[in-house]
C-alpha cells in the first residue's frame, strides 16, 4: 500500500556480482549502487517507456560482450529492439578492460530510439597511444546477420610509441594525426569491409588498395597475429 516501495535487488550484470538499490513508484524504477570498484544509476519510466543508465567499473571484461553467445546478440535476434515504443539510454565506463592489456578507458553509448541501436560517440585509448572514436555508428539486422555499420577515427597521441609497438620498419614510420574511414563489421563471421580512407584528411591510393584487397578477403582480425600483420600492412601501404 505503500506510495513508493524500497529494497535490494541481486543481479549478475555483465559477469559481475553486485546488489543494486531500488525504489518504486508508481510509473518509474530508481536503481543505484556505488562502491569502491563499480558504481550503477538509472531511471526507468513505464509509460512512456523509457530506460536511462549509467555502469562504472575499474575492471571488466570484454570478452563475451559482443560474439555470438552473448546476451545482447540474444536479444538482437529475438527483434526485441524493433519495438518503437522502446528507447533507452545507456553509458558503460571502464577504466581497464582485462581480457586486452592494451586496451582501456571504454566509453561505451548505446542509445536506443526507434527501432534504431545507435553506438556513435563511442570511444577507447589503446595504450596512451590512440583514441579510437566511433561517429555515425549503429547496429544492422538483416537476413539473419548482424553488422556494426560506421565511421571510426583513429586519433594518434604519441604515433612514435604505436609504430614501436607493432615494431613497424623505422622507413615506413611517417607521422601521423587522424585516420579516418567507414566500417562494416560481420559479427558472426567476425570479418571487417573498410572504404573512404583517409589520413589526416587526404586521401591515399595505395591504402585504398590494400583495404579493398583485405576486404574481399574475409580475414578474422580478431586473430592476434593476423590483427597485427594487419595494422603493419596498413603503415606499409600508406607509407609507400
Amino acid at each position: 500500500d505503500e506510495e513508493i516501495k524500497k529494497g535490494i535487488l541481486d543481479i549478475k550484470l555483465i559477469n559481475k556480482n553486485t546488489s543494486l538499490s531500488y525504489q518504486l513508484k508508481k510509473n518509474s524504477l530508481n536503481f543505484y549502487n556505488s562502491n569502491d570498484n563499480n558504481s550503477y544509476k538509472g531511471v526507468i519510466d513505464f509509460k512512456p517507456f523509457y530506460f536511462f543508465a549509467n555502469f562504472s567499473y575499474d575492471g571488466l571484461s570484454t570478452k563475451n560482450l559482443i560474439n555470438n553467445n552473448s546476451i545482447l546478440i540474444d536479444l538482437i535476434k529475438t527483434q526485441i529492439f524493433n519495438n518503437k515504443n522502446l528507447n533507452a539510454n545507456i553509458n558503460l565506463d571502464v577504466k581497464d578492460i582485462t581480457n586486452i592489456k592494451e586496451v582501456n578507458y571504454l566509453s561505451l553509448k548505446i542509445d536506443i530510439q526507434e527501432r534504431d541501436l545507435d553506438f556513435s560517440d563511442t570511444s577507447l585509448m589503446w595504450k596512451k597511444d590512440l583514441k579510437i572514436l566511433f561517429k555515425e555508428t549503429f547496429l544492422n539486422y538483416d537476413n539473419n546477420e548482424i553488422r556494426l555499420i560506421g565511421k571510426i577515427f583513429l586519433d594518434f597521441k604519441d604515433y612514435g610509441n604505436f609504430y614501436k609497438f607493432f615494431q613497424i620498419s623505422k622507413k615506413y614510420r611517417k607521422k601521423i594525426d587522424i585516420v579516418e574511414f567507414d566500417f562494416i563489421y560481420n559479427v558472426e563471421k567476425q570479418t571487417f569491409s573498410f572504404d573512404n580512407v583517409r589520413v589526416d584528411g587526404n586521401e591515399n591510393e595505395s591504402l585504398k588498395k590494400y583495404l579493398d584487397v583485405f576486404s574481399l578477403s574475409q580475414k578474422i582480425i580478431s586473430n592476434k597475429i593476423t590483427f597485427k600483420n594487419f595494422v603493419n600492412n596498413f603503415f606499409i601501404a600508406y607509407a609507400g
